[in-house]
């Protein structure tokens, strides 16, 4: 069964219902622990997806079901992480970032500290807990959010864009360890992009999307390459290429090929 079903999803903005939609005809099935790339021209409503998830917004036709359940609102079980670094907390430590979900939902100071402690040295931080977000780099930032959704252990992850401000190496390293974390963790991960690469390293599926306004899904292509997953093998080329032809066909009025299901 899908754990995450989008079904025959329409969306408007309220007030625009004279206007094309955003999104129209869109269906998708995710199957849990399952590790979905979207990807598509700006504009083509790939944020809209995630929010929909997320319970941030709401379709104008067609529901959003997880885990047999309809979405209306946000929800613990789903954690968002957004590109950039203005989500953190400026008045807390890093680690107390990292305790911050914990220690809303009432567990013991030592269990969150510890808990907040091994997941700071996961993702490469491990000694940096005591400065404050100002004090950190923008790699290091995304490496406390990602610390700070990972300690939450939410079913869902839901990634917006969130290496896209960061230079080329460190968003490298950070992808490796973030497959690292999933291949721990196998929570179900809703991940946007504009890099075909980070699709390629990361996704199950890449889902690529048509142009906008009325986007909709033009293809979703399987990643069977095997994990880890080397970024200078030939396969791994092949790969980027069929989804750069796939994106190509978006931008030329290419009619979707989409099969949405799991």
């Amino acid at each position: 069964m899908s754990f995450i079903s989008l079904r025959d999803i329409e969306f408007r903005y309220p007030g625009n219902e004279d206007r094309p939609a955003v999104l129209r005809d869109f269906t998708l099935e995710i199957a849990q622990g399952e590790f979905i790339v979207m990807i598509g021209p700006s504009g083509c409503g790939k944020t809209t997806v995630l929010n929909l998830v997320a319970g941030f917004e709401h379709p104008s036709r067609g529901m959003v079901i997880v885990d047999g359940e309809q979405i209306r609102k946000p929800g613990a079980d789903r954690t968002v992480i957004f590109q950039g670094d203005d989500s953190l907390l400026p008045w807390l430590t890093a680690l107390e970032n990292i305790e911050f979900g914990p220690r809303v939902a009432g567990m013991s100071r030592r269990t969150r500290r510890d808990l907040a402690l091994r997941h700071l040295e996961l993702v490469g931080l491990g000694g940096q807990g005591h400065k404050r977000p100002s004090e950190l780099s923008g790699g290091m930032k995304q490496r406390i959010q990602l610390a700070r959704a990972m300690v939450c252990s939410s079913r869902i992850l839901l990634m917006d864009e969130p290496f896209g401000a960061i230079d080329a190496l460190t968003r490298a390293s950070l992808q490796d360890e973030l497959a690292i974390l999933w291949g721990r963790t196998r929570s179900t991960v809703v991940f946007i992009t504009h890099d075909i690469s980070e699709a390629v390293l990361l996704a199950d599926r890449i889902c690529v999307m048509t142009a906008g306004p009325d986007a909709t899904l033009a293809k979703v292509i399987p990643v069977t390459l095997p994990r880890p997953r080397d970024r200078s093998l030939p396969e791994f080329g092949t790969m980027y290429g069929q989804v750069h032809a796939a994106l190509s066909s978006t931008r030329n009025g290419g009619a979707p090929t989409t099969d949405a299901g799991e």
